[in-house]
């Protein structure tokens, strides 16, 4: 008598999703600011002054109106 045939067991389907990755999270920069009574105080932490776009920069210290403050 020949041996059974055994079925192979048929694979389960498989299911593929696709997962976009997500676009990368642009967090907004903090906006640290640092401020000083007057050109006295913020010397003593910059002594050559500050440019317009640093986070010490306040045109009330800029008072030829150049775009530095406190600059000696």
């Amino acid at each position: 008598m020949p041996a059974p045939v055994q079925e192979e067991p048929q694979p389960e389907p498989v299911t593929v999703i696709e997962v976009q990755p997500s676009p990368a999270s642009v967090e907004e920069p903090i906006l640290q600011i640092e401020s000083f009574q007057n050109c006295t105080e913020l010397r003593a932490v910059y002594p050559a002054g500050v440019a317009s776009d640093h986070p010490a920069y306040e045109s009330k210290h800029d008072h030829d109106k150049d775009n530095w403050a406190c600059e000696n």
